[in-house]
């Protein structure tokens, strides 16, 4: 499967706003959900390993979102938290990567070539 760079980049800043009541979800017990701030666009340094989840995670959104397109935005929340758990990736670092990829252009490049070896090779 061959993704378009300039769309994977488009969907990783609409991914970008996953939120706090999607961390809510990942709390246990009778706790009430607390919002959760922002995450800032600034990621820092993003390791390798951390691209290639990011890139995991994106590559599987995004043949989610082909396999099934009416899916609701409620099962689509759930199932991005879901893959974001199976690659260990919290959801805030999700979103500070995504964010400093708008305009982070060697980190945007990164993840980009990543998901083309990715995609390439499976």
């Amino acid at each position: 499967m061959k993704f378009k760079t300039t769309h994977l980049l488009a969907g990783i800043a609409a991914l970008a706003t996953l939120g706090g009541t999607a961390q809510a979800q990942m709390t246990s017990g009778d706790q009430q959900p607390q919002a959760q701030p922002a995450a800032p666009a600034d990621a820092g340094p993003v390791s390798d390993a951390e691209v290639n989840k990011f890139a995991t995670v994106v590559i599987a959104i995004q043949k989610m979102q082909t396999a099934q397109p009416d899916m609701q935005p409620a099962q689509q929340q759930q199932a991005i938290m879901k893959l974001l758990q199976e690659n260990d990736l919290e959801v805030t670092r999700f979103q500070q990567i995504a964010m400093s990829s708008r305009t982070d252009t060697d980190l945007r490049d990164r993840i980009a070539k990543r998901v083309s070896e990715m995609t390439q090779a499976g």
